[in-house]
């Protein structure tokens, strides 16, 4: 597996290269990033999540069910860590809800899924979606209650938000899966040919993210490695441990591995803009878990995966 995960993170990461340096060249910047975010969260990760159930074996329906739930507790588990360790590590009361929304929700869609792909192959992709199916319900609820907090207001939960073209490509695979009905071939053809577009464009456009970022600043903040800490090694590393209890396939093993083991949601940033709270300081951590993830992901797989 070491060849193989060393290929994948080597494409990744030249396409994030490309994405980098097309930004500072002046070919993408603000807007088209923007555009594009868009493009790969409403149509190509929903098509690489639709195009994956039909890879997906029908006698694990029981261990699907299973992930299911471990998500949910999964995303309870990491709201309870995240509020110790913030208190633990005494950061500052402005910055404390800010610094919570960043360790519970990983980038398990943008870069998640099509590492997964790349690393297990298409059954992996349905099995990540499955296992944060809960992203959605957490974030626009309990997420938002948080970055208020932290502004000193109150805000309600965003249930319209919760409705996406994510979630919804996601119910739908499971009804797939469940029903055992099949897309036609040629439908399926189309769905999977736009799906595939997804590693390759999330990493340019994720390249191209991080090169507006001002660097010398994020880089000085101490506490901000204590988080990408705890978010990139510590939290992945006990999930994992809970997940071998429940799950004999090494498969699902990784999968659980690998989307807990991505950097900080860039949608941290965009709802802490949103909600007036600590938008600099989500920046600052999903750049840097970005970052290190470079080094933390390749070596957390290889030491545990293989």
């Amino acid at each position: 597996m070491w060849n193989s995960l060393a290929e994948t993170m080597l494409k990744l990461f030249l396409a994030m290269a490309v994405g980098f340096f097309c930004n500072k060249k002046g070919m993408l910047d603000t807007a088209s990033n923007k555009k594009l975010s868009g493009l790969i969260v409403t149509v190509t990760c929903p098509a690489l999540i639709l195009a994956s159930v039909q890879n997906v074996d029908a006698a694990q329906k029981g261990q699907v069910i299973l992930l299911i739930f471990f998500g949910l507790a999964m995303y309870m588990g990491l709201v309870l860590l995240s509020w110790v360790m913030c208190r633990v590590m005494r950061i500052p009361a402005e910055k404390r809800s800010v610094c919570q929304v960043l360790l519970i929700f990983a980038n398990s869609s943008f870069m998640g899924l099509p590492v997964a792909q790349s690393l297990f192959g298409d059954q992996a992709v349905f099995f990540t979606s499955m296992l944060h199916l809960g992203f959605n319900l957490y974030m626009y609820t309990l997420g938002i209650h948080l970055l208020m907090k932290g502004s000193g207001r109150t805000g309600k939960s965003d249930w319209k938000s919760m409705v996406n073209a994510g979630t919804i490509s996601g119910i739908l695979a499971l009804v797939l899966f469940f029903t055992g009905w099949e897309i036609p071939p040629i439908v399926h053809e189309g769905i999977a040919f736009v799906g595939n577009l997804t590693p390759a464009l999330s990493m340019i456009v994720l390249g191209s993210m991080l090169a507006e970022y001002p660097v010398r600043e994020l880089f000085t903040d101490k506490q901000m490695y204590k988080i990408s800490l705890l978010k990139l090694i510590v939290f992945p590393v006990l999930i994992w441990l809970a997940g071998r209890l429940l799950f004999p396939d090494a498969q699902i093993q990784g999968v659980i591995l690998v989307s807990t083991a991505m950097p900080s949601a860039a949608l941290c940033v965009m709802m802490a803009n949103k909600c007036g709270s600590g938008e600099e300081t989500a920046a600052a951590g999903v750049f840097l878990t970005t970052i290190l993830s470079i080094v933390t992901f390749p070596l957390l797989c290889g030491i545990l995966l293989l």
